[in-house]
């Protein structure tokens, strides 16, 4: 993915469109996603990952589809 921009801008981007940028990514910009979560996770948040995982597991807004990808990303993200 590639994105370039000259100027400050400021949006109001829907969890879709997220959605969508995610998935037109390659397999490498993805694994890029998750390790750039890693580590804003570990730099700017108070809590643990895991309470933030809780409270989307928790979520009316979860639908099956959700944590079927959830936990697919789970099953994969173990190192082999």
């Amino acid at each position: 993915m590639k994105y370039t921009t000259n100027q400050e801008i400021e949006l109001d981007i829907t969890p879709y469109e997220v959605a969508r940028l995610f998935c037109n990514m390659d397999g490498d910009e993805q694994a890029q996603f998750f390790s750039e979560i890693g580590e804003i996770t570990v730099r700017e948040w108070a809590a643990p990952f895991c309470i933030q995982m809780a409270t989307v597991e928790g979520s009316n807004f979860l639908q099956d589809k959700g944590r079927d990808v959830m936990k697919t990303i789970g099953e994969y993200s173990e190192k082999q």
